[in-house]
């Protein structure tokens, strides 16, 4: 179970609540004997928040600069 932050939507904020399958690899010589479904479209591995997400932080970053973009939360507007 992965919780990730995505866009807020009509000024709320959104959540997602993600199943991801883990399967086992039944060769005992592998290194990495679990494995995790990657869902690359959505988010990156081991991430908080959605690729779009990401994407709109980084934008507001560098159109605004870095002080006024750092007080940019998520469902909130930007002052």
């Amino acid at each position: 179970m992965r919780r990730l932050t995505d866009l807020p939507w009509q000024g709320r904020i959104v959540e997602i609540q993600l199943h991801a399958r883990r399967f086992r690899c039944a060769d005992p010589q592998c290194p990495r004997r679990i494995f995790t479904e990657r869902l690359p479209e959505t988010v990156q591995p081991k991430a908080r928040r959605t690729v779009r997400l990401g994407e709109s932080q980084l934008a507001i970053g560098f159109a605004v600069g870095g002080e006024p973009g750092s007080r940019c939360r998520t469902g909130s507007p930007c002052r």
